[in-house]
């Protein structure tokens, strides 16, 4: 599911599943002490009941790790020589030459990303309209002040905001029967001023920069 691209609906997952995880380290706590030991051991059964919140830290570092990987991946892979101005995020990229008028997507499929992003390039004159989309979200409470109740309430609120996230941002729509739209995930500010740079690049008035300019800044 596209929710599952930001940083933020991973640590949701790890904060709805917390119970589950709580529960298996009792579990596990249990199983260790009196596995390897007659009598039970206290040491033994908090290494054991450790090992799920281990593995829930190990889980979030590595997803910061590979969203930074995959936003780093996703510009590298756009980047040429005569780049004049891009923009990415870690699931799509899109960059302008303004000498030659020429667009380049870069988008990170939903499924087998193993095979890299698609990549489109078409001329300005190929785009025949362009808006910005803004996603809204929903924020959840709950009347119980338990602690897991609380802590699936923000977990459900931080889904929907990383959901609202994933569906932000600009959309193209092109004279091509093979590709007639393309979502291009941005801030939906960000998106209303890339309006202005495709008129100026339409019109011929464009600055040439002299190294790939990140836009907006």
């Amino acid at each position: 599911m596209e929710i599952f691209e930001t940083r933020k609906s991973y640590v949701a997952m790890a904060l709805i599943t917390l119970p589950a995880w709580t529960l298996g380290g009792l579990f596990v706590g249990v199983v260790t002490s009196f596995g390897l030991t007659e009598d039970g051991s206290w040491p033994l059964f908090w290494i054991g009941a450790s090992l799920p919140l281990v593995c829930i830290l190990l889980f979030t570092r590595f997803i910061v790790k590979k969203t930074k990987s995959m936003h780093t991946d996703m510009a590298a892979g756009i980047l040429t020589p005569t780049t004049d101005y891009f923009h990415n995020t870690n699931v799509s990229a899109i960059a302008v030459d303004v000498r030659k008028r020429l667009i380049t997507v870069h988008l990170l499929p939903k499924k087998n990303r193993k095979k890299g992003p698609q990549k489109f390039e078409f001329s300005i004159d190929k785009i025949k309209r362009y808006s910005a989309y803004q996603s809204g979200s929903s924020e959840y409470a709950s009347r119980d002040y338990s602690p897991i109740h609380q802590t699936h309430a923000f977990a459900k609120t931080a889904i929907s905001e990383a959901d609202a996230i994933n569906n932000t941002g600009l959309t193209l729509q092109l004279d091509d029967i093979f590709t007639p739209e393309l979502f291009v995930r941005m801030d939906y500010d960000a998106a209303r001023k890339w309006f202005l740079l495709f008129d100026k690049l339409a019109e011929g008035s464009l600055d040439v920069q002299p190294t790939a300019v990140f836009f907006p800044k």
